[in-house]
């Protein structure tokens, strides 16, 4: 008598992988890159600000988010970003990456 495979037992006896192969590559040196984003919600604040911007440092994951009232204050906000952080003493270049936010239309 021969049985048919039974191809749930093959998988539920599978050994199972984690989803990354390998670890994120980060860079070397901190504020080597940045990633930035702007956001806006639907919800006012107390304060009445809806729009906030952020900055991801991509070497420790530090995190630097700023409200904003309006989105033309982005310009602002990163002046002051790179007046603050300027004058780290492991900052050898700056690069800045932008990834632009779907908007529902």
């Amino acid at each position: 008598m021969q049985l048919e495979t039974c191809t749930n037992c093959f998988a539920g006896k599978q050994k199972r992988t984690s989803f990354q192969s390998r670890p994120p590559t980060r860079r070397k040196a901190s504020l080597e890159l940045v990633h930035t984003v702007v956001c806006s919600v639907d919800i006012k604040s107390h304060a009445g600000l809806q729009n906030f911007v952020t900055f991801i440092n991509d070497h420790n994951r530090n995190l630097w988010v700023s409200t904003l009232k309006m989105m033309d204050q982005v310009l602002f906000v990163f002046k002051d970003f790179h007046a603050r952080v300027r004058y780290c003493p492991s900052l050898r270049t700056f690069m800045l990456e932008s990834k632009e936010k779907p908007t529902d239309n």
